[in-house]
């Protein structure tokens, strides 16, 4: 005969046994369930891993600018160099020697939309020049306005805008043939939308320009003298009175066709 005290006192220790069975594989079906859902957010395949996009917050909270599709991320604002710029004025000797003129150099162009204007400014890059006849010199004009070396054309520039100093090298026995001065440079979109900036350098294209340099007088060579005439030196030369200066005192013609337009950078 079992001891019915014995099994009453077991009961609800058993039952007890049961629950704790019951609560552990209830907990066990929902860890279950977490981590299906857990696989299914994070897979752990590289290829179906797609990053999170930052939160809309973020910039405002880092002081970082919204960046718009029109100005992506290390885009940089377009420039467009130009062989001929949109130039004109006029050169004018400034002493007797007629050895030093100064060029004032204007920004002169027919349609609007090369026009001087907020947000494009245009930087110098060099000259085109007679190098045979002329030299581009840093200073001696500086009356006139600032240099051209250097100069940025902007919303803000005169008229003249600068003036570039220009020496005739001497001696000079033959008059140029080439007296235009044309100027290089590059064109530079800061604060303007594409379009403008397009329509800027289009229609500057269009109106290249050139400085008209004044005319230098040519030197008067020298008279030989008695003792040059009598001298053992030219008794092989043919006596012939029009003949021109020795070779070498001026250029062929090939020659000063080549570097009539020779190009100095600064």
């Amino acid at each position: 005969m079992k001891d019915v005290s014995t099994t009453a006192a077991a009961s609800p220790l058993v039952m007890g046994k049961r629950r704790f069975r019951n609560h552990i594989g209830a907990a066990m079906t929902s860890f279950a369930v977490i981590a299906a859902l857990s696989a299914c957010a994070n897979p752990t395949s590289n290829q179906d891993v797609v990053p999170l996009p930052e939160p809309e917050t973020s910039a405002p909270a880092t002081g970082q600018p919204e960046i718009t599709p029109e100005e992506p991320v290390g885009t940089s604002k377009p420039s467009v160099s130009l062989p001929q710029l949109p130039v004109g004025g006029q050169g004018t000797f400034v002493d007797d020697e007629q050895s030093l003129q100064c060029a004032n150099v204007s920004w002169i162009v027919q349609e609007d939309a090369a026009q001087l204007q907020d947000g494009i400014r245009i930087a110098i890059d060099g000259f085109r020049l007679d190098v045979h006849t002329f030299q581009i010199t840093g200073s001696g004009c500086e009356d006139e306005g600032p240099t051209c070396i250097g100069y940025t054309f902007t919303s803000q520039s005169g008229n003249p805008a600068c003036s570039l100093a220009v020496l005739t090298r001497r001696p000079l026995s033959v008059a140029p043939k080439n007296l235009r001065l044309k100027i290089a440079g590059t064109i530079q979109c800061v604060d303007v939308g594409l379009s403008t900036c397009q329509a800027f350098v289009e229609a500057a294209r269009k109106d290249s320009g050139s400085i008209e340099l004044d005319i230098p007088s040519v030197d008067t060579p020298e008279t030989p003298t008695s003792d040059t005439q009598s001298s053992g030196d030219h008794t092989d030369e043919p006596a012939d009175g029009e003949s021109t200066p020795t070779s070498g005192e001026s250029p062929t013609s090939g020659e000063a066709t080549s570097s009539e337009t020779a190009q100095t950078f600064l």
